[in-house]
């Protein structure tokens, strides 16, 4: 797969992590997916908001205080991956009756979710994102980063229309030499969670660097990370980072 010259892109980033979600080892003998180009490369993605809160950055309003409140959550999985999700696809199968232990019998639903996202594997700090007190060696607990704006009803409005998070890094490697980490679970229903869930991610290993949320009303809203002149696309503001975490 072509890479362009100088850093990685959304498109060459989500080329990679599809295809490694979609490859499959011919026989025992062959060697894994090939990303070792990825590795010790630059990059710069722009994750855009979505509606259920599942990407992006998201926001609060306190209409009384006049205050919009931004946050950017990583997401954690069950399977030792720590990430910000690139894109998450959602699939869902026919119902099926199923029994527990007890003879209950309820309708479950099959879920098949495939995400691809940027971060770490756990245990390995992925950068910009404080670390709680809560962190263990084998386990790191991000808090979250939050930025609170002093805007009138109106302004938030504004502000919030085309709320994109620009994240920037550099590719690392795991134990292995791989710049890409896969994972499969799966989650069976229970009686209060009818839904038998599989789940598929795969994940850019990187240290990020610098994380902004802007919007193009607004310009730049919010920036943590290291210091330097972030520059945005026609209709957007431009302005200096600051070193932030919190």
């Amino acid at each position: 797969m072509a890479l362009p010259a100088d850093g990685l892109d959304d498109e060459t980033i989500a080329n990679y992590l599809h295809a490694a979600m979609d490859y499959k080892r011919p026989d025992e003998f062959s060697k894994g997916f090939n990303d070792a180009a990825l590795v010790g490369r630059h990059f710069k993605i722009y994750i855009p908001a979505d509606k259920e809160g599942e990407r992006g950055p998201t926001y609060s309003y306190d209409a009384d205080k006049e205050q919009l409140t931004l946050t950017v959550r990583p997401a954690y999985s069950v399977s030792s991956l720590d990430y910000l999700t690139f894109v998450r696809e959602v699939s869902y199968g026919a119902p099926k009756l199923e029994s527990n232990a007890y003879n209950v019998t309820k309708e479950v639903t099959p879920v098949s979710y495939r995400v691809i996202g940027i971060g770490a594997v756990a245990g390995t700090y992925m950068g910009v994102f404080p670390k709680d007190s809560y962190s263990t060696k084998d386990a790191i607990v991000y808090r979250d980063l939050t930025k609170t704006l002093k805007l009138s009803p109106d302004a938030a409005k504004r502000a919030i229309e085309g709320l994109t998070m620009e994240v920037e890094g550099t590719v690392t490697k795991d134990r292995n030499g791989h710049a890409i980490g896969c994972m499969a679970s799966t989650r069976g229903a229970t009686v209060d969670h009818l839904y038998e869930e599989d789940w598929l991610q795969c994940v850019l290993l990187a240290k990020l660097t610098h994380i902004t949320v802007s919007s193009p009303s607004a310009g730049v809203l919010a920036q943590w990370g290291a210091s330097g002149r972030v520059e945005h696309t026609k209709g957007v503001k431009k302005a200096r980072a600051v070193a932030a975490t919190g």
